[in-house]
């Protein structure tokens, strides 16, 4: 719905600091490490801050509750991730951003697809609920994280495992 520049000038042109929108925003990247293009997708907007090198994906909230399917959704080949907010450390590196770190926090959803498809039809054989997932670019490796007393729930369909912990790497 709306974008915003806030940038600096200087001799050698003009620097952007920091990009806002607020409504529906796509931002796709293609990943050097997999080669695979991956997306975060928000319904709030986002912040992205240049200096700091750091962005925020956010949900719209109606009266202190986000709707599932307004949640922030971060979604490659392999599947989803589902949240209320994202957070993603990103680094210059030969002129590229390269995001870093993932964090996503509030409802978070876990949704890796099976590699025997049935179809066009998504077959999620690995299914994860938490408070709180980080991701890391580089290893990809990910930790679900829980709040308080909750518990991280997992599923794995293609090894019939279930499992609750307060922490998951």
């Amino acid at each position: 719905d709306e974008i915003t520049l806030l940038y600096e000038a200087a001799l050698t042109g003009n620097f952007i600091n920091e990009i806002q929108t607020k409504g529906y925003t796509t931002l796709t990247y293609t990943s050097n490490i997999t080669g695979q293009e991956q997306k975060l997708s928000c319904f709030g907007g986002i912040h992205l801050n240049q200096t700091a090198m750091k962005a925020l994906f956010y949900s719209p909230s109606m009266y202190g509750k986000i709707a599932e399917d307004q949640q922030v959704v971060f979604s490659d080949s392999l599947g989803e991730i589902h949240g209320d907010t994202i957070f993603v450390d990103y680094e210059m590196l030969r002129g590229k951003i390269q995001p870093v770190k993932m964090q996503v926090t509030g409802n978070v959803k876990v949704e890796n697809q099976s590699l025997i498809n049935s179809g066009n039809k998504k077959n999620i054989s690995q299914y994860a609920l938490a408070d709180e997932a980080l991701f890391f670019f580089r290893s990809q490796e990910m930790t679900l994280l829980s709040w308080e007393n909750n518990q991280v729930l997992y599923f794995d369909k293609l090894n019939n495992v279930e499992m609750s912990a307060s922490k998951i790497l």
